[in-house]
C-alpha cells in the first residue's frame, strides 16, 4: 500500500538514518525527531544539526557531521552528505518521483488527508447576531474558519462546526420589539428574511437611542423570556429563526457550511446558565453592587485589564452575554477535546474574561482562539446599527458579475451562455474566498476587485486554470481524470518535473502542519506554487507532443498527480476546481 504522506516518509527515513549513525559512532540513543531541520532545498531536503550534541561529545560539529556520514552506508532513496555542522538528507529524485506519483495514483481524492486521529475538535465560527444580514466586514469569520475546518477535517480530526445563535440578548430582543412595533418598516420587497428585517431593527434602534422612555420594551421582554414565559420564547424564536434562515442561506451560497446550531436561550432555559450564575456568585472576587447587579473583580482573579468589572447579571435579574457565554464553553467542553473559537480582534479582552473566569471555577480546559483583523472597502467603514453597511450577498453578487465580465470579455465568443454562468460562478465565489483567506488572519484586508479577480496572479482564477488546464491535457490524450495509465517515473529526470513532484509531495505534511498550527492562510501560498510548479512544467517538457509514447504516458501521470493535488487543494479552501474554463 502506497504511503499517504510521501515527504513524511522520507523525512522519518532521514531521522531513522540519524539515530541510526548516532548509535553507530558514538552510542548515543536520545530521540532526535525535533532536531531534523527542512533547510533551503538548494542545499538538502533535510539535515541534522551536529552542533546539538558538540559539547556533549566534545567534537566540534563538523567532525560530528563526517563521523555520521562515515557510519552509514550508501541508501537506496537518499543521499547523505555532511557539510559543515550539518549531516545533509537530499532525497534521490527516481524515489521522490515515483512514490509521489504512486501515492497520489492510490489516495486520489483523498491525498493529502490523514488517517483518523480520534481527536474531537468543536470550531465555533460566525457567531453573527441576528439582526440582519452578515456584512462584509465579518465577512472574514466564516471564510477563515470554514478553510480551517476543512484543513482540521483532512488532518484526520473528528470537528463540528458550530454557529452560536445569540437569541436573547439585548440585539435580539431589538430585533423583537422592532419586527413587532415596527412593521411598516420590514422590506417586504426584499427577497430574504434577514433583508426583510434589518430594516425594522435599523428603526427600532434609533427610536431607543432617542427615547429613553421605550427601554423597558427590552427589559421586559428579556425578563420574560428568561423567566421561561412560553410565549415570549415562542416571539423570539419565530423572529430569530426567520433571521437565521437568510443568514445560513448567505453561508452555504459561500459554501460555508455548520453542522450544529446552538441556541443561547437553550442554556438559560434549561437551567445551565442559573447553575453557573450561582458558582461564579460563590467565587471571593464576585462581588453585589449596591442596585443588586452581581460582577467579577477580574484584577483579583489575575487578569490585568483596564476594565477590570465583568459584570455577569443586572439588577433585576437577568444574566448578561458574559454569563451565557461562559456556560456554553462549559457546555462545549463536555462535547469536545479540543475548543476553537474563531474571533474578530475586538473580543480579545472578552475571550480572556471568559477562559479567566472558567480557570477560577476549575473548569480548565483549553480553547484556542483564532483573532482576525476586519475586511473593509475602499468606500469606507460599516455598521449595521446605522444602516451603513456593504452586505455579503451584495458581494456575492457582485463577484459573480464581475468575473462573468471578465470571462464574456476572455472567452464570450467560444463559450455558450449555460458554461459561461457555471465559470462566472466558480471563478467569482473562488476569487472572493481565496482573496479573505490568502492574508494572515491578523492582518487586515481591504478587499479591491482588480487583485481578486487577476488570472496571473497569486489568485483562486490562477490555479482554477491551471486546474483547467491539467483536465484539458488529459482529455486531448482521451484520459478521464484519475485514469491515466501509470507511467515509468523512471523517466521523469528534467528539472521541472522534478520540482513538480517534490511540491505534491509535500502536500499531506502541510496538511498537518496547518492542522497544528491552526492557520488557514498558508494553503493559499500552496495553492500558487503547485499552479506555478505544473506551469512551469508545461512549458518546459511537452506532454502530448513527448518524444515517445512511454515518455508521454509518464507525463500524463505527473500531469494527473497535479491536477488531484490542485483539486484538493481548492477544496480545502471552499473553492471549486473547474474542469474546463
Amino acid at each position: 500500500m502506497a504511503t499517504r504522506d510521501p515527504w513524511s516518509a522520507f523525512k522519518n527515513e532521514a531521522i531513522a538514518l540519524t539515530a541510526e549513525a548516532l548509535h553507530a559512532a558514538y552510542g548515543i540513543t536520545d530521540t532526535i525527531d525535533h532536531l531534523i531541520e527542512e533547510p533551503d532545498p538548494e542545499l538538502a531536503d533535510f539535515a541534522f544539526p551536529c552542533y546539538a550534541f558538540s559539547q556533549e561529545l566534545g567534537e566540534p560539529p563538523h567532525a560530528i557531521a563526517q563521523a555520521l556520514e562515515e557510519a552509514l552506508p550508501p541508501r537506496d532513496a537518499v543521499t547523505i552528505t555532511a557539510q559543515g555542522p550539518y549531516l545533509n538528507f537530499t532525497i534521490k529524485p527516481d524515489k521522490l518521483v515515483a512514490t509521489t506519483l504512486e501515492s497520489i495514483r492510490e489516495h486520489g481524492s483523498t491525498y493529502g488527508h490523514a488517517k483518523p486521529t480520534n481527536k474531537n475538535v468543536l470550531v465555533e465560527h460566525t457567531s453573527a447576531n441576528p439582526t440582519g444580514p452578515l456584512h462584509v466586514g465579518r465577512a472574514r469569520n466564516p471564510l477563515l474558519a470554514d478553510t480551517l475546518v476543512r484543513i482540521l477535517r483532512a488532518a484526520g480530526h473528528h470537528v463540528t462546526a458550530e454557529y452560536y445563535v445569540n437569541d436573547m440578548g439585548r440585539q435580539a430582543a431589538t430585533l423583537v420589539y422592532g419586527a413587532e412595533e415596527h412593521q411598516d418598516a420590514l422590506d417586504e420587497d426584499a427577497m430574504k428574511e434577514d433583508h426583510r428585517l434589518v430594516t425594522a431593527y435599523q428603526k427600532a434602534s434609533q427610536a431607543l437611542e432617542e427615547d429613553e422612555s421605550l427601554e423597558p420594551q427590552i427589559s421586559e421582554r428579556l425578563q420574560a423570556f428568561e423567566d421561561g414565559d412560553e410565549e415570549m420564547a415562542l416571539r423570539f424564536r419565530e423572529v430569530v429563526t426567520r433571521a437565521m434562515t437568510g443568514i445560513r442561506a448567505t453561508l452555504e451560497r459561500a459554501n460555508v457550511h455548520h453542522d450544529n446550531m446552538k441556541f443561547e436561550s437553550e442554556l438559560v432555559l434549561n437551567g445551565t446558565v442559573d447553575d453557573v450564575l450561582e458558582r461564579l456568585k460563590k467565587l471571593d472576587a464576585c462581588h453585589q453592587e449596591d442596585d443588586g447587579a452581581w460582577y467579577l473583580d477580574m484584577e483579583a482573579l489575575g487578569l490585568d485589564t483596564e476594565k477590570p468589572q465583568l459584570f455577569i447579571a443586572r439588577s433585576d435579574g437577568t444574566t448578561l452575554y458574559a454569563t451565557r457565554d461562559i456556560a456554553y464553553h462549559m457546555d462545549k467542553h463536555q462535547r469536545a477535546d479540543t475548543l476553537i473559537d474563531v474571533l474578530g480582534e475586538d473580543h480579545k479582552l472578552h475571550a480572556q474574561e471568559v477562559q479567566t473566569s472558567m480557570e477560577a471555577l476549575g473548569e480548565n480546559g483549553d480553547i484556542d482562539f483564532v483573532f482576525y483583523n476586519f475586511v473593509s472597502l475602499p468606500e469606507g467603514s460599516m455598521s449595521t446599527r446605522a444602516g451603513r453597511v456593504v452586505y455579503l450577498d451584495d458581494l456575492l453578487d457582485e463577484s459573480i458579475e464581475r468575473a462573468r465580465q471578465e470571462v464574456t470579455e476572455r472567452r464570450g465568443d467560444e463559450l455558450d451562455e449555460e458554461t459561461i454562468d457555471r465559470v462566472a460562478r466558480q471563478v467569482g465565489l473562488g476569487a472572493l474566498r481565496f482573496n479573505i483567506v490568502s492574508v494572515q488572519a491578523e492582518k487586515p484586508i481591504e478587499f479591491r476587485w482588480e487583485n481578486a479577480l487577476n488570472f496571473e496572479g497569486a489568485t483562486a482564477p490562477f490555479v482554477q486554470y491551471s486546474h483547467a488546464r491539467t483536465c484539458g491535457i488529459l482529455e486531448n490524450a482521451g484520459h478521464d481524470p484519475g485514469q491515466t495509465p501509470q507511467g515509468d517515473a523512471s523517466l521523469l529526470t528534467e528539472d521541472a518535473e522534478i520540482q513538480l513532484a517534490r511540491t505534491l509531495a509535500r502536500f499531506p505534511a502541510l496538511v498537518k502542519t496547518w492542522a497544528n498550527q491552526q492557520k488557514a492562510h498558508p494553503v493559499t501560498s500552496y495553492a500558487v506554487k503547485t499552479a506555478s510548479a505544473f506551469n512551469d512544467f508545461y512549458r518546459d517538457c511537452p506532454v502530448l507532443q513527448a518524444d515517445d509514447e512511454t515518455l508521454k504516458t509518464a507525463r500524463l501521470s505527473l500531469v494527473d498527480a497535479a491536477r488531484a493535488t490542485l483539486a484538493n487543494t481548492l477544496d480545502l479552501i471552499g473553492i471549486d476546481a473547474p474542469a474546463s474554463m
